[in-house]
């Protein structure tokens, strides 16, 4: 697969027959497909399939890209080297298909032309799992270029990417943002900075492993020049080649969540060193504790005993404001009908 964009119709062999031997086979094509070639992208490819032929593999395409042929006219698009995206009426209601109960066949071309332009565009895709990276570029044997940058790229890091993207369509370019992440290979590479991203060039190939069982062989370089377009270009045309020298991995390389340290806890409260009185160490004042310390018996039970303490300390206070009040009225008589005593009343009420 070369990567390039392609609109597919699914049709009968006797079709086939027919719209090859014809000088106009879009002829052959469904009424929306021939509608809408005036105004699908230019580098989009149209063509007609008997999807029902069998392919090298013993399968033909309708089993090898598990395509729905419930679904008539059977219409998919293959782009950038990623698995096909069949045509359906909940896409095309997503690409700006008319809400009329039924839309005529030149507002379901304008829908199918709008689709095909959002799939066909060559991305960056952000990875930020262990198993997407090797789902991408390992398990399928596909050629990558992943892009390692700290925090977002700037704008002239991304316009030094672009121009690559459309022209290497059968090359994934995937994105792994080091502020956030951590990667297995960091150290064997140069370093990564806010201002020096770096390409990592991977590729993995069918081997033989132990014993005769099938297993896959993994290489990868990192581009070490300017990032710039020139330089970049060479580098990842030299990989599609299969001209760079690559480093051989013993493993698929990995991802994970980087810490960030010094990141306030929930609650706004700042963290105490201290231990509290029959709680644990380092909890935010103020604050919310994790949902891992929540779960610990040893927190559970110095909660506990920090509600007891505080419930025997508001008891030993209105014992004594209870106390305070009577030796004030012996002393001094009853209060003035009206007055508001500071000793208990109402404050006190409102504490028990």
């Amino acid at each position: 697969f070369s990567g390039q964009p392609w609109l597919v119709q699914c049709i009968g062999a006797d079709v086939t027959a027919t719209a090859a031997a014809s000088s106009s086979p879009s002829d052959s094509a469904h009424e929306v497909l021939q509608l809408a070639l005036v105004s699908l992208p230019k580098d989009v490819n149209v063509g007609l399939l008997d999807c029902k032929k069998r392919l090298p593999s013993g399968k033909n395409t309708l089993e090898r890209f598990r395509l729905d042929d419930s679904i008539s006219p059977l219409i998919s698009l293959f782009a950038n080297s990623r698995p096909p995206v069949q045509i359906t009426p909940s896409l095309l209601g997503k690409a700006g298909l008319s809400t009329a109960l039924f839309p005529s066949a030149r507002q379901q071309a304008a829908a199918l032309s709008n689709l095909v332009g959002q799939r066909s565009e060559p991305k960056l895709w952000p990875v930020t799992k262990t198993e997407q990276l090797h789902e991408i570029c390992v398990e399928k044997g596909r050629l990558c270029a992943l892009i390692l940058h700290h925090g977002e790229l700037k704008q002239d890091q991304a316009r030094a990417l672009r121009p690559l993207l459309p022209e290497f369509r059968n090359v994934h370019f995937l994105t792994l943002n080091m502020a956030r992440y951590d990667f297995s290979l960091a150290r064997k590479l140069p370093a990564v900075t806010r201002d020096t991203p770096r390409l990592l060039a991977i590729r993995s190939a069918a081997a033989t492993a132990d014993k005769g069982r099938k297993g896959r062989s993994l290489g990868a370089r990192a581009h070490k020049e300017d990032f710039s377009a020139v330089s970049l270009r060479e580098f990842v045309q030299s990989h599609v080649e299969g001209a760079l020298e690559l480093a051989s991995l013993r493993k698929p390389p990995e991802i994970a969540w980087r810490k960030q340290n010094g990141r306030p806890k929930a609650g706004g409260g700042k963290a105490d060193s201290k231990t509290d009185k029959g709680g644990k160490a380092g909890t935010a004042r103020g604050g919310t504790a994790s949902a891992a310390d929540a779960e610990a018996p040893d927190y559970k039970q110095g909660q506990a005993e920090r509600r007891r303490r505080h419930e025997d300390g508001v008891r030993l206070k209105q014992g004594a404001a209870r106390r305070g009040g009577r030796s004030g009225q012996s002393a001094r008589g009853s209060a003035a009908p009206g007055r508001v005593s500071t000793a208990g009343g109402p404050a006190a009420a409102a504490a028990e």
